[in-house]
């Protein structure tokens, strides 16, 4: 089968094959693919423990059918989709939710800095409240 490829074929295979012994040899990878060796533990890199303090989790938001977004469980990301709502804003009202538990109604979106009567009303229609299980 060697034979049918092309010379540089060949040298691409080798240095594919040689890349992934390497790759497989790596203690990391060896842990991630499953070896049970004490030295290849994931829970370490290079013999040190990693640290996981900063490591943020995201959990889903499941869209509704009515494709609105939940003021209480979106994240900033998804907050961003909205019209003139950037990043800053987007920190904004997740900082304003975390801090007061929640929004109880749209109309409160005003009470987060930068947030005005003519922000609210372009994106109110993409906008639902609902207690952040949903």
């Amino acid at each position: 089968m060697i034979e049918l490829l092309k010379k540089s074929d060949r040298l691409l295979l080798l240095v594919g094959l040689f890349i992934g012994c390497i790759a497989l040899s790596h203690p990391f990878l060896k842990g991630f693919f499953g070896s049970r060796s004490p030295e290849t533990r994931l829970s370490q890199v290079n013999g040190r423990p990693l640290k996981l303090e900063e490591v943020k989790v995201r959990t889903p938001e499941f869209v509704d059918r009515d494709g609105k977004i939940n003021l209480n469980t979106a994240d900033p990301e998804r907050l961003e989709e909205l019209s003139g709502i950037g990043s800053v804003l987007a920190e904004r009202i997740v900082a304003y939710r975390t801090r007061n538990g929640g929004f109880s109604s749209l109309a409160e979106l005003k009470e987060v800095s930068g947030i005005g009567p003519s922000t609210l009303n372009r994106i109110k229609e993409r906008l639902k409240v609902e207690s952040g299980s949903s």
